[in-house]
């Protein structure tokens, strides 16, 4: 056990209180715990230079994180950035959209 009470100098009662939050502690921790996220990927520079110009057009800012960019083995649209012009606050306003690797927009 992890506590730091000398078992001795503890009554059973302690001792039960005691070992019964330790295993609540170590069951939180297993349930809170979670694998690593995968790392997100990036926009590349073509990516990233199309976005902008099309929020410019929309005057809507642009902020990268606004897009994902899907895997390279992904189903749909491999490697393409998605989202909302100029992120999810604006819809009403702008269009969805993916980027190809080389920048070309498609809606």
């Amino acid at each position: 056990m992890a506590h730091l009470l000398d078992h001795r100098t503890v009554s059973t009662h302690q001792l039960a209180d005691l070992q019964a939050r330790e295993e609540e502690e170590a069951v939180m921790e297993r349930l809170n715990h979670s694998p690593e996220q995968p790392e997100r990927l990036s926009l590349n520079e073509a990516q990233t230079a199309a976005l902008q110009d099309i929020c410019s057009h929309y005057n809507v800012p642009f902020d990268a994180d606004h897009y994902i960019v899907n895997s390279n083995d992904a189903w749909m649209m491999p490697s393409y950035a998605e989202g909302w012009v100029g992120g999810p606050a604006n819809a009403e306003h702008t269009i969805y959209v993916g980027v190809s690797p080389d920048g070309r927009i498609n809606s």
